[in-house]
């Protein structure tokens, strides 16, 4: 988190989300940083949002790690 490093568990994965196992209380809604296990990179941390949260632990739904920019694509000529 912004301010704090925890460890966990993690229990579930996919490209969209996880399931982490944590004895801490986090709240809905906040921002965290996730170093990722078994990444290709040593080094390898997404951005992810916490959706839900019970005693077990948290689910985070990983946010992307690029923005979006708008593109025009001009066909012809300009004169």
């Amino acid at each position: 988190t912004k301010n704090k490093l925890y460890a966990g568990e993690l229990r579930n994965f996919s490209n969209r989300g996880l399931f982490i196992k944590i004895n801490e209380a986090l709240s809905v809604g906040q921002i965290i940083k996730v170093a990722l296990p078994y990444a290709e990179r040593n080094n390898d941390k997404r951005k992810g949002i916490i959706t839900w949260s019970n005693e077990e632990g948290f689910g985070v739904k990983l946010l992307r790690t690029f923005e979006w920019r708008p593109v025009i694509v001009w066909q012809g000529s300009f004169s």
